[in-house]
């Protein structure tokens, strides 16, 4: 099994030396860096943002929901709705992904052994980009399991 190529290029990296960023997310950063440094607790630069850390919500022992969003001024501005299931190697896998990484709303479907399945979701904003995001992996989560056990067999 291998990563997908987005893994691969995770890490930290210093404010000034990253160079792809989300939108508004240079500004949320560098925001968050001169309260941090000023002592300041909550918001800087009067930016109004609730950030979901990411909550794991188990489906069952072998299956979970990772949910992590932002709201600005009351609208989604970012979201991650991940379905993680557990196989008998004792790692959680990513199985299915929507998110707003390169600035658009989509769904990525992986696959134990091919690339990602990047699919754009016609929502008319992200808003309701996570909400048909949790409402297919709440519906669908088992088939989309019973799926990727069938191509790992493979």
């Amino acid at each position: 099994m291998t990563l997908s190529r987005e893994g691969l290029a995770l890490r930290y990296w210093l404010l000034d030396e990253m160079q792809d960023w989300h939108p508004a997310h240079n500004r949320y950063a560098r925001a968050a860096y001169e309260a941090w440094q000023a002592g300041k607790p909550g918001p800087a630069d009067s930016i109004v943002v609730y950030n979901c850390e990411g909550v794991l919500t188990l489906l069952d022992d072998k299956n979970a929901l990772r949910v992590r969003f932002e709201l600005e001024h009351g609208e989604v501005v970012m979201f991650v709705v991940q379905l993680e299931c557990l196989f008998m190697d004792s790692q959680w896998i990513p199985v299915v992904r929507y998110d707003t990484a390169h600035g658009f709303a989509h769904c990525d479907r992986m696959h134990p052994h091919k690339d990602v399945e990047k699919t754009e979701m016609r929502v008319r904003d992200f808003n309701e980009g996570l909400t048909v995001a949790m409402f297919d992996l709440t519906i669908n989560w088992s088939e989309y399991r019973r799926r990727y056990e069938e191509w790992l067999e493979k």
